[in-house]
């Protein structure tokens, strides 16, 4: 089978023939475009139903509120950022989670690129517009929502519940490196 036959299967046709006609113009535009289509993030001129490729951690989802504006200038923000010598067990509002991934990761406008319509920009540099980069939140002590592990969901600006549960001293193990990912030291 050919490489060209091997594509066929797992791409959609129409994505195919844009990823064709892109790679002889531009390989960054064409990795690109075939990135952002298996990431699930438009599907231009659609013939039908696009097939499923995004993939859905979990069933339950939580709608994040809107971010609160930001009122501090960033000259400001950098003057006045101190490290805590001390941390209060205070509980941190959903609507700050919610601002600080919005800012940090979110989707933060739409433009017009590679010949699409709508095109997700977001506010961190990445080589290529590929956004590579997944949050995945360890929630301690956040009003409204249950200790455990989520992923924000940047598209729809929400966080998928992955496993509820205190994940507390495995967090501080991590961070003082008693255990790595691949287990203890």
């Amino acid at each position: 089978m050919c490489e060209d036959e091997a594509l066929r299967d797992i791409i959609p046709g129409e994505a195919l023939s844009i990823f064709r006609r892109l790679i002889g113009k531009d390989i960054g535009a064409a990795c690109d475009f075939l990135m952002r289509h298996y990431r699930g993030e438009y599907w231009p001129r659609r013939l039908g139903a696009m097939p499923s490729l995004r993939r859905v951690r979990s069933d339950y989802v939580i709608k994040l509120p809107n971010p609160k504006p930001i009122m501090m200038t960033v000259s400001r923000a950098i003057v006045s950022r101190r490290s805590a010598e001390d941390f209060i067990d205070e509980p941190v509002s959903i609507d700050d989670l919610s601002t600080i991934l919005y800012l940090g990761l979110g989707i933060t406008g739409w433009t017009q690129a590679y010949g699409l319509d709508r095109y997700p920009l977001r506010a961190y540099p990445s080589a290529g517009a590929l956004q590579p980069i997944e949050a995945y939140p360890v929630i301690h002590n956040v009003t409204g929502l249950r200790e455990g592990l989520y992923h924000y969901d940047p598209f729809s600006h929400a966080l998928e519940v992955l496993k509820l549960g205190k994940f507390n001293s495995l967090m501080a193990d991590l961070a003082s490196g008693r255990i790595t990912l691949a287990g203890r030291r």
